[in-house]
């Protein structure tokens, strides 16, 4: 059985020439991590489905030269679901990030609520910001994605609301008078929001604001799950009904 061809994020324009460097963290996990050599080959990903497979000329301290044998486009065949998840404590939003790439999501809107943590100074929430799209592209890079999320700032919740045009709007709330399964349509949707509330859950007057902007509150069943754990569980069932968790994965491409 072949190996499979390690594969590294690099930004976006950076493909467009029959050769290539890779510079800065998908370099040191080349060199450090996966001990590539020259000659050995990898693929490489913009962020937007352009792939390219390349052969490694030469790895320097700063760099590493690779020349373009082969380019394609992917799509993504996951149901676009934009996640609008209130800020949670600590680093919950670590996991739902990474597990949310694994699933498919396909932007995270980290949202303040009334009783979600208070936003954290801009010098410290640029370095999360650092962090977290670290997390996105190393979770893409493992799960075989070759399009990344997008991960937008921080809004309010007001704005939030305001900024999806998909077709179906779902907010979950313990106390929502449908059960999720009676609010999903027959047809697969164009996209879906799915807005998530913080461990305190939402005010009353915030989920009538919610309410009013065309969210459906669904609610899980009897048991309440953990700010981290019900979008994630949401988002795998629409994945399994509408997404493509449940298709048959096809041959890699990757292989020369």
């Amino acid at each position: 059985m072949m190996a499979e061809i390690p594969r590294f994020f690099l930004p976006q324009n950076s493909l467009g020439d029959e050769i290539v460097f890779v510079t800065d963290e998908p370099l040191h996990h080349l060199k450090q991590v996966l001990r590539l050599k020259e000659g050995d080959q990898a693929i490489l990903l913009d962020g937007t489905g352009l792939c390219c497979r390349v052969q490694l000329e030469t790895i320097a301290r700063d760099n590493a030269r690779a020349l373009v044998l082969e380019r394609w486009q992917e799509t993504e065949t996951a149901l676009p679901v934009h996640l609008l998840q209130a800020l949670p404590k600590g680093d919950k939003l670590d996991l739902i990030l990474q597990k949310g790439t694994e699933l498919g999501v396909t932007s995270f809107q980290p949202v303040l609520t009334r009783r979600s943590v208070p936003q954290p100074d801009p010098l410290r929430l640029s370095k999360r910001y650092q962090r977290w799209n670290r997390i996105i592209s190393e979770a893409a890079r493992q799960s075989r994605r070759s399009v990344l999320p997008q991960l937008e700032q921080v809004e309010p919740l007001t704005r939030a609301l305001q900024s999806r045009p998909e077709n179906l709007r779902l907010v979950l709330w313990e106390a929502g008078a449908l059960p999720l399964a009676s609010a999903l349509p027959p047809q697969r949707p164009v996209g879906v929001t799915l807005l998530v509330g913080p461990e305190g859950g939402f005010a009353a007057d915030e989920i009538a604001q919610i309410e009013n902007c065309g969210y459906q509150p669904v609610h899980l069943g009897p048991r309440i799950l953990r700010t981290e754990t019900a979008g994630l569980a949401t988002v795998s069932i629409l994945q399994y009904l509408y997404g493509d968790l449940h298709r048959t994965p096809q041959a890699s491409k990757e292989m020369p």
